[in-house]
């Protein structure tokens, strides 16, 4: 524990000590064992006593990743051997959730669903809940625990369904159950057996009255969603005629049909009729549209807002009981708070409409709130409205699973197109300057002429709205079709109308508080790389900032209101850089320099993504900016930004870097600071001396760690580069060489890995020239160097790699290493004796031949 404290542990160590104490415990706990339960419970609790506290620090030493690993093991045998008591379970569970990181989450879900075996009640303690609901990737997270893990796990996490304080929480945990559930982790009859554990937990929820409103609207999402899946929807047919729930109930309760072992409905248009109704929820429907009839606004209601009335809540609630009965739905549009004579005058009514089949509420429910608004503009008496406000959201729904949702906004934009026919209309457009409030976002939307949009969906939308009703992802190449335009089109509509309709819809994503509007437009424009000569950056670089500045309030609003992944929004929000532009990577880089203590982890993530995608796009010049800049990152001593110097360091590792950045790189090293040409004996006495390089003036060993870090750091990137097809390199690398021992003076230490890293570079590049017509720069070697380093290392890798050198360079360039020949062969004639290893006789062998 002492060593892990200090940050000195080791792999070897660690393991060693993990074998021990896991014999010693297990042990311990069987000679525990006795033929009386009362002493055998007394034996058991001395040893956790002893146990429990190199527990509790092992845990906690998290930067030492396997130390903790190795007590994972030690709580496994504790919860096998332990006869633990449930509240001594939860304890222990508590402390593995609260331990693991990125590097031991697959150890520690592990031992997490090992110890959760042995707890008779499926229920987990709400801060393993909340750790594992804050894991990215959950599913693959999951996949390497057994069927009968997950399902363990599953069934402890929707049991919070049955609290009455956790409605976050139980928003969440039905969310990742949808998602495990939606993956291939688990077999058919396990996931028939967690969809039945759901089904009853929502249906038991529902009945006590624990269920909040969000939390049965994500659920009615989520089996929405079985339903639709060819694959899931078989699993839960079979998971209702094997539970005992009533499922019509359920179903008016969630406002979904799922059981579908009845012969589906024609999806002809037909007259609405009453589904047989649960005389508690007619009861509380009526209670609600009485309440609704008396409320009255001086002022329209706008549901676009960022944050809208609480009656929106009210509304939203009362439409979905009355979305399946003709009767009900008749009695919710006319509230007169809905003010649905006045329409095309105020906001209210259309607002709301949208914001509802714009939301995570049921297919049918959106569905019927698409065609109420279809069906309220083809009623429209007198003047035409134009509604183009209502496009981008019904272009939205067309990427929707859900084929009616898609049927029904393919017939909204056919009824908002059919607008532009009727001669007389009003002049300004529904929703203008205030379709999201009386603000500078409302401002910011842009507005086309009605006849320009007409002309543009006559010859893009409408030939393909049938194809996108069939087939989703039809959509993108329709928007595109609209935004280019064709070879065919032979309307002469002018360029500026594509360019102005694609502003259009931009201005929207920007400015709509509707975050999964945001997500699927984006998915949508980001096929298109640039109008005429601008990139799609330039009409969409203020998402950026807006996603970055995204608080985490925000964050849970986003997930639990809208069910939009914040790593969605930002991988799109981010794909509208084009890696063609000019000024994609400062974009890029500037987003990271912009306040990185108060930007998300993840945000930070997907631009050094992003980066790593734009990378191969990079001219000469841009490549140099952004290497220069991350490597000032990498190397950056701020405690604070830590993680960003990190990924820094992953991004340079893992893009290919070509050679003048290399060369600028190795430069940085080479610079004044490190100079020691000045500092250098003279020739004669470079042969004679034994001390490296000239006596110097001793620094501190904490001054000569920030060279030693960019040295370590660049050496590593040139190493990985391969630096052979770089022989411009030589000079550079023997003036770092240099330097290394010159901070090998300073610090008193070996550098045994900055040698050998260094000497092996040199030889790769070395080797390259054996054979070739090409000559080496000899004025640029430093043979004496290498020859200190054979004489004065201790380490017999560098050694080795020095003598391979010198044997490399008396076959390219033996007039360089000729003055040398006698120290060397002493060191091997000393050497030799007392070195009997293999490759140390093949080293000195080889050398001896040359």
């Amino acid at each position: 524990m002492q060593v892990g404290k200090a940050r000195a542990h080791y792999q070897g160590l660690t393991s060693f000590w993990a074998g021990i104490m896991t014999e010693a415990l297990s042990t311990m706990l069987d000679s525990a064992q006795s033929g009386r339960l009362e002493v055998e419970r007394r034996n058991k609790e001395d040893v956790l006593i002893r146990i429990l506290p190199t527990l509790s620090t092992g845990l906690s030493l998290k930067k030492s990743p396997e130390l903790v690993i190795a007590c994972y093991m030690l709580c496994v045998v504790l919860a096998n051997k332990g006869s633990l008591s449930d509240d001594a379970v939860d304890s222990l569970m508590e402390a593995v959730a609260g331990s693991w990181t990125r590097d031991t989450i697959a150890s520690g879900i592990t031992c997490l669903a090992v110890v959760f075996q042995h707890k008779e009640q499926l229920w987990l303690p709400k801060p393993v809940i909340k750790s594992i609901l804050r894991l990215e990737d959950v599913a693959d997270v999951f996949a390497g625990l057994s069927s009968n893990s997950i399902v363990r796990l599953l069934s402890g996490l929707m049991n919070v369904l049955m609290e009455n304080d956790n409605e976050e929480v139980a928003a969440n945990c039905v969310s990742l159950v949808g998602q495990v559930l939606q993956s291939d982790i688990m077999g058919a009859e396990d996931k028939t057996q967690t969809i039945i554990a759901l089904l009853k937990t929502i249906d038991e929820s529902h009945r006590k009255g624990y269920m909040s409103e969000e939390v049965r609207q994500l659920s009615s999402d989520t089996l929405a969603a079985f339903v639709e899946s060819k694959e899931l929807d078989i699993v839960l047919q079979r998971a209702i005629s094997e539970s005992n729930v009533d499922i019509k109930a359920l179903e008016i309760t969630l406002q979904l049909a799922i059981d579908n072992n009845l012969e589906p409905a024609e999806t002809e248009d037909v007259e609405m009729e009453d589904l047989p109704e649960n005389s508690t929820q007619d009861e509380d429907f009526a209670a609600a549209i009485a309440c609704l009839s008396q409320r009255r606004s001086q002022q329209p209601e706008n549901f676009l807002v960022e944050f809208p009335s609480p009656l929106f809540s009210e509304l939203v609630v009362c439409f979905t009981q009355a979305a399946t009965s003709a009767n009900k739905l008749g009695q919710f549009l006319g509230l007169p708070i809905l003010r649905r004579n006045t329409r095309f005058k105020d906001l209210t009514y259309f607002s709301f409409l949208v914001r509802y089949f714009a939301g995570p509420h049921p297919p049918l429910a959106r569905t019927k709130a698409i065609n109420i608004a279809t069906t309220s503009i083809l009623e429209s008496n007198g003047k035409a409205t134009d509604l183009q406000a209502l496009i981008p959201y019904a272009i939205s729904a067309l990427s929707d699973p859900s084929i009616p949702v898609r049927r029904e906004a393919a017939a909204l934009l056919t009824s908002i197109d059919n607008q532009y026919f009727i001669p007389d209309m009003e002049e300004a457009p529904w929703g203008q300057g205030i379709i999201y409030g009386d603000n500078e976002q409302s401002k910011a939307v842009q507005w086309l002429p009605g006849k320009d949009i007409h002309t543009l969906f006559d010859k893009g939308f409408m030939p393909g709205l049938e194809e996108c009703i069939l087939d989703p992802s039809r959509v993108f190449e329709t928007f595109v079709q609209t935004v280019k335009g064709t070879s065919e089109d032979s309307s002469g509509l002018r360029k500026s109308v594509h360019r102005d309709f694609f502003s259009f819809i931009c201005s929207h994503i920007i400015n709509t508080p509707l975050f999964a509007t945001k997500l699927k437009l984006l998915s949508i424009v980001n096929r298109i790389s640039k109008i005429g000569s601008t990139p799609r950056t330039q009409f969409l670089s203020p998402m950026l900032e807006q996603c970055r500045t995204i608080d985490s309030e925000k964050v849970k609003r986003m997930s639990t209101q809208e069910h939009v992944s914040i790593q969605e929004l930002e991988h799109q929000v981010l794909s509208i850089i084009y890696p063609k532009d000019t000024t994609a990577i400062s974009t890029l880089l500037s987003l990271l320099k912009n306040s990185p203590q108060s930007t998300r982890a993840s945000f930070i993530g997907a631009v050094f993504e992003r980066m790593k995608d734009t990378w191969p796009f990079l001219d000469e010049e841009k490549e140099l900016f952004a290497s220069e800049t991350l490597l000032d990152m990498c190397l950056s001593t701020n405690p604070q930004t830590e993680d960003l110097a990190n990924s820094s360091k992953e991004l340079l590792r893992s893009v290919d870097i070509s050679g003048p950045v290399i060369s600028k790189f190795l430069g940085t090293v080479t610079s004044a600071s490190f100079n020691i040409d000045s500092q250098s004996p003279a020739p004669k006495r470079r042969r004679m001396s034994q001390s490296n390089t000239a006596v110097i003036s001793p620094a501190s060993r904490e001054g000569a760690n920030i060279p030693l870090r960019r040295i370590s750091f660049i050496l590593e990137l040139i190493d990985a580069s391969q630096p052979e097809r770089f022989p411009e390199l030589l000079g550079g690398l023997f003036q770092t060489l240099a330097i290394v021992h010159k901070l090998k003076l300073q610090v008193r230490s070996e550098m045994s890995y900055l040698l050998s890293l260094n000497l092996g570079i040199l030889l790769s590049i070395v080797n390259k020239y054996k054979g070739s017509p090409k000559k080496l720069d000899s004025s640029v070697i430093r043979a004496d160097l290498i020859i200190d380093c054979v004489r004065t290392s201790e380490s017999q890798q560098v050694q080795n790699t020095a003598l391979l050198l010198v044997a490399a360079l008396a076959t390219v360039a033996p007039e360089i290493v000729l003055h040398s020949v006698m120290p060397i062969f002493t060191f091997m004639g000393t050497s030799v004796l007392r070195k009997d290893d293999e490759y140390s006789a093949l080293v000195i062998d080889q050398v001896s031949i040359c």
